[in-house]
């Protein structure tokens, strides 16, 4: 799988979920969030216009995000080591 220039592999079962408001005028997204292994990065991707790669930690992640629930599995992922299992 690639997503904004990383490729890696996917854990099926997702970690949890958050809400996400795109528009007043639309319903909110339910988003199921799922672990990726990074394997490597690409230096040309399709959405490279449109996003950037930055490298952060998960708890300087949860600082930059305002879900709560998001924030939540940032900490979590914190708590569980590098590697949670599944």
């Amino acid at each position: 799988m690639e997503e904004a220039g990383i490729m890696g592999f996917v854990k099926k079962k997702p970690l949890g979920y958050y809400t996400y408001v795109k528009s007043l005028q639309k319903p909110p997204y339910l988003v199921s969030v799922h672990l990726l292994k990074v394997e490597s990065t690409v230096a040309n991707f399709l959405e490279k216009g449109q996003r950037q790669q930055r490298w952060l930690t998960p708890m300087e992640a949860a600082l930059l995000v305002e879900e709560p629930e998001l924030k939540a599995m940032f900490r979590l992922v914190t708590a569980l080591g590098s590697e949670p299992q599944a």
